[in-house]
């Protein structure tokens, strides 16, 4: 038997003014210094108060995020007295909490949800210190998981993983630039402008410099000019500006040599410095910087001409260049600055860290997430792979929307004496629309691309290559893998997906596109190796 909807609205118009007036009152809620004249009827649909059988219930929160007006909602909730606008930036952290102690989940859902739509550079810091500090469980982790997926979408400073997004063909410089930036602002931080002739210690401002040895699960969050402070995923805790005395700086002052080695490392892990032409490993060389990562370069530069060499002594016919991908195979250069312990893993030095297996659905892709926490240290390998980033223009997307079968193509990159692009389709299928993407393998143009002195031509017929892409659209992301394939000239392997075609062309709602969030884009970030 179906409810009348009008004898619903009836009930609820009742409770509602139940609550608002106290009529009928048989238990009350002291909280907060203030009496809430309640019902038992309506206490008893929740879980945390419906045991009490007293008239009087005192509450005390230890939470402090816990405060008087997010109390008043949630208990409005309970009679049914509640609108969608009421969670803003203001109080969401508090609803959360609240909602969490009253086991309102819907309520945490809700703020959850709010918090992934409006992460910003501005916001981020606050939402993943509330997540890091405070634990709700699974909300916690949600959070903390959007803040990494938002970093990690937006080109953001993470030093250390394959899922940055790079937006320009220059993209291996920016991202050298970028790290290089964020380290360069971390270590200002503790740098101290004299007035005058004096030091005055009341006039020194900085930053207690407090870091775990474990130093390459670290990365250094968004900088501005007017704010640097640390994020904590994993084993790094967030710490903000604040000021020190003049004894403190001669400790800091001591740290120099190991903030400049701290930096070399970071840099030498950040970068997969084999990717980078000549020029560009030059022009990094000579930077006027104690922080420049000299050895790994030279590293970089050795495993492109290790790669060359396989390349360019096979016969046409050959198909396997005995590549490995296991942490055991690692470069005879070692790093200048082995005083940052290695974070160790579960996994074994002769785990081959590259797919088995490829992609079956969208559905079961592997989580961005789990590609964070779980990083590659590819410059450890002989011949590392190859990785380049691109975003497909608004005006890409909408000629791929428009017309079936056409192909909207990423820029050309160059990588074991081949070119090598992404391309996307729009392709017809029993279940709608579809979206394909694809890695494709193109010849080299002898007459314009052999220019640069690091290119070279791969005369082989087949190439065996596995690749990842990582894909983020909206709020979405996910990671497709494909196991080593064999690739002709001008042959391409990918996915097509209903799923992924709905990710990114997709309705949105008024409120997300007023928000700017959710907008029609792909980004892509692409790993890919020879065998």
């Amino acid at each position: 038997m179906t409810v009348p909807d009008k004898y619903l609205e009836g009930v609820v118009s009742v409770f509602k003014r139940m609550h608002s007036t106290g009529l009928f009152s048989d238990v009350s809620i002291i909280a907060f210094g203030h009496m809430f004249k309640l019902h038992r009827i309506v206490l008893v649909t929740n879980s945390t108060l419906a045991g009490t059988g007293k008239s009087q219930l005192d509450l005390w929160f230890d939470d402090a995020n816990i405060n008087l007006d997010s109390f008043k909602i949630v208990i409005a909730r309970m009679y049914g007295d509640f609108e969608g606008t009421q969670v803003h930036s203001a109080n969401v952290l508090s609803l959360l909490a609240t909602g969490c102690f009253f086991d309102d989940q819907p309520l945490c859902q809700l703020c959850v949800d709010f918090i992934d739509s409006s992460l910003t550079p501005a916001t981020l810091n606050r939402y993943t210190a509330f997540a890091e500090r405070h634990c709700y469980g699974f909300y916690s982790d949600s959070i903390m998981d959007s803040c990494l997926i938002h970093l990690c979408k937006n080109a953001s400073n993470i030093c250390y993983f394959d899922c940055f997004v790079a937006l320009s063909e220059e993209w291996l410089m920016q991202r050298f630039d970028l790290v290089q930036s964020i380290i360069k602002a971390r270590n200002n931080s503790f740098h101290f402008e004299p007035s005058g002739n004096e030091l005055e210690s009341d006039r020194v401002t900085s930053m207690k410099h407090q870091r775990e040895c474990s130093s390459t699960s670290s990365l250094m969050t968004l900088v501005d000019e007017t704010e640097i402070s640390t994020l904590k995923i994993g084993k790094l805790t967030v710490y903000e500006p604040e000021t020190i005395s003049l004894e403190d700086t001669c400790e800091i002052c001591s740290h120099k040599e190991e903030r400049e080695a701290f930096a070399r490392f970071a840099l030498s892990r950040s970068i997969i410095f084999s990717s980078l032409s000549f020029s560009e490993l030059k022009q990094i060389k000579q930077t006027d910087d104690s922080t420049s990562p000299v050895r790994a370069i030279y590293r970089g530069l050795w495993q492109q001409q290790e790669l060359r060499s396989k390349i360019e002594n096979s016969s046409v016919d050959t198909i396997d260049l005995r590549i490995s991908y296991k942490v055991s195979s690692a470069c005879e250069l070692a790093d200048e600055d082995e005083v940052f312990d290695e974070p160790t893993d579960s996994g074994s030095e002769d785990d081959e860290e590259m797919p088995s297996e490829d992609t079956e659905t969208m559905d079961g892709s592997k989580s961005i997430v789990a590609l964070v926490k779980n990083p590659t240290r590819w410059n450890k390998m002989t011949c590392p792979p190859f990785r380049f980033g691109y975003e497909f223009q608004e005006d890409q997307l909408n000629n791929i929307d428009r017309y079936m079968s056409s192909k909207e193509y990423s820029s050309k990159h160059f990588y074991g004496g081949s070119m090598w692009h992404l391309y996307i389709q729009k392709l017809d299928s029993t279940e709608g629309p579809a979206l394909g993407i694809y890695m494709q393998r193109m010849p080299v143009d002898t007459q314009h691309e052999l220019k640069d002195v690091a290119h070279y031509v791969d005369n082989r017929i087949q190439a065996k290559v596995w690749f990842q892409i990582v894909c983020y659209f909206g709020k979405t992301c996910c990671v497709l893998e494909s196991k080593p394939d064999l690739f002709r000239s001008t042959q391409s392997w990918g996915w097509r997906s209903t799923k992924m075609y709905k990710d990114v062309f997709g309705e949105r709602d008024d409120s997300v596109a007023e928000a700017g969030i959710g907008a029609r884009e792909l980004k892509c970030l692409v790993i890919l190796g020879q065998t």
